[in-house]
């Protein structure tokens, strides 16, 4: 039983388990969309937690027509917001509809933490930028300014979660298989709470440009960069390396643009540095994990992305598509080999987070990406990057204005490219060999050298 969300997309691909792993994706967005985003079908946590729901947003839009979906959720997170403008955990808050005093964290100035109450701000921000309805943004701008004013009244110097405040610090990196043995990870509280004020303030500068809210859009730009400043002084080196030294540290880092410019390659290099010392495997939780093939495809590792998403021992993508997984795991290690099943008090086979991954396969395997400044696919771009062990990708989306398709095939020295734009809209192309154009409606067709 599910949200009857019509569906749009469609991957697959010359491996048969990275084809299987978008089957799972989508099987776990089925069993995990009813009425709310749920965090998994069939225990007593069948409940809109927020973290879940903002790391798998933009893959949900690519597997179904998710407007009126997020948008409904965005009116129960309006709801569910806090006296003082925190955002629970949980949507709709179970324990706030029976006392609208308190929640489950601690009262109304109470919220759920760095990645899930800023599902607040990152939803209806992926939605528009998905379906270019500026509505949605205009509802909420309210609950946005609350928000964002809260963590600005809760944070020390910029920084948020600090030592020793008297507010809920989050779930950290929640199942992390980083080393430090916790199930919230071995990354500091502090780090994820201010990396995620950073980009909350950076967003709602964003949604004030696109309403027109011109000094609003300035202000939070100019806190934005405060937030940034107090972010490197307290957790970057001069030579571009973060404490602790895991993954996710550096993923928040380049994602959210919270480092110097000449700083971020010597980052990059060290995340994959990091992810060597893991064996070749992602050690990331759900707030690390829907960034990291994102932030090496960006930075010019593209061969770690690949070889990350062909990985098959744990803690990996396709682990569980070997174990017969036919929808994602809530842990790396919900079975392995080596210990059996994880902790029977918490362990789903049915559980999206994960799954996010499944946006990387359409938008870089596959190249169909948003426009970087029109939202809704009136302008969109196709850059398709092959790479591993694939010989050929393809997927499509139905938009609003007609149906993308992007596949190419690798025969020999030629790879071969085939899309296709919708009517009344325009493509900006990147082939894979560096050239440049633009497209308009119809179907194109053609090959380039290739050596791989």
């Amino acid at each position: 039983m599910h949200t009857d969300n019509r569906e749009t997309g469609g991957f697959s691909c010359s491996d048969e388990l990275v084809t299987q792993l978008q089957k799972n994706i989508e099987w776990g967005w089925r069993g995990n969309s009813v009425d709310v985003p749920t965090d998994c079908p069939q225990r007593d946590e069948r409940l809109g937690w927020t973290g879940d729901a903002q790391v798998f947003v933009r893959t949900s839009a690519f597997l179904c027509d998710t407007a009126a979906f997020w948008r409904e959720w965005a009116r129960d997170v309006a709801d569910a917001q806090t006296a003082l403008g925190g955002v629970p955990c949980v949507v709709p808050d179970v324990q706030m509809l029976s006392d609208p005093t308190t929640d489950a964290f601690g009262g109304a100035s109470a919220d759920g933490g760095p990645a899930w109450a800023d599902a607040a701000l990152i939803c209806p921000w992926t939605t528009y930028r998905v379906y270019g309805d500026t509505r949605l943004l205009e509802e909420n701008y309210p609950v946005f300014e609350r928000y964002v004013a809260f963590l600005q009244s809760t944070a020390r110097d910029g920084i948020r979660c600090y030592d020793g405040c008297d507010y809920f610090q989050g779930f950290g990196d929640w199942l992390a298989l980083n080393g430090s043995g916790k199930t919230d990870g071995g990354t500091h509280r502090d780090l994820l709470g201010t990396a995620f004020f950073a980009h909350s303030a950076d967003l709602l500068s964003r949604i004030a440009h696109v309403l027109g809210k011109t000094e609003d859009a300035a202000r939070y730009k100019a806190l934005f960069q405060t937030v940034k400043n107090a972010f490197i002084n307290r957790f970057v080196t001069r030579e571009g390396l973060l404490c602790p030294p895991y993954q996710t540290p550096y993923l928040l880092a380049l994602e959210f643009n919270l480092l110097p410019e000449e700083l971020r390659e010597n980052a990059a290099r060290e995340l994959v540095r990091e992810i060597g010392r893991r064996d070749g495997k992602l050690s990331t939780g759900f707030v690390g994990s829907p960034y990291i093939n994102h932030v090496l495809t960006r930075e010019g590792h593209l061969n770690q992305a690949y070889a990350l998403l062909h990985q098959k021992g744990w803690p990996s993508w396709l682990y569980a598509v070997t174990r017969g997984a036919t929808t994602i795991w809530e842990r790396w290690d919900g079975w392995t080999e080596e210990n059996g099943f994880q902790d029977v008090g918490m362990n789903s086979f049915n559980h999206y987070a994960y799954g996010a991954v499944g946006a990387w396969l359409y938008q870089v395997v596959a190249g169909i990406e948003l426009d970087d400044e029109i939202a809704g696919y009136k302008r969109f771009k196709l850059a398709p990057k092959p790479g591993g062990e694939l010989t050929w990708a393809k997927a499509h989306l139905d938009t609003l204005h007609g149906r993308i398709e992007s596949g190419w095939e690798i025969a020999g020295e030629k790879l071969k490219y085939r899309f296709v734009v919708p009517p009344n809209t325009r493509a900006e192309v990147e082939l894979p060999d560096g050239t440049r154009f633009q497209a308009g409606a119809g179907t194109h067709s053609g090959e380039i050298e290739w050596t791989k």
